[in-house]
């Protein structure tokens, strides 16, 4: 469900009916997964 609305709001969204219209700002930026780095995978193992 989380994924759904991140990516959801995550799209240009512009009406299509209208020739000239300019796309809203997006809300949300969707960002793939974030790796930890290796001082944090050394303090907790289960960062991984």
């Amino acid at each position: 469900i989380v994924k759904q609305f991140i990516t959801q709001h995550s799209r240009e969204v512009y009406d299509r009916r209208a020739p000239f219209a300019l796309p809203q700002v997006m809300q949300l930026k969707a960002c793939g997964r974030v790796k930890p780095g290796a001082a944090e995978v050394s303090a907790n193992p289960r960062a991984r």
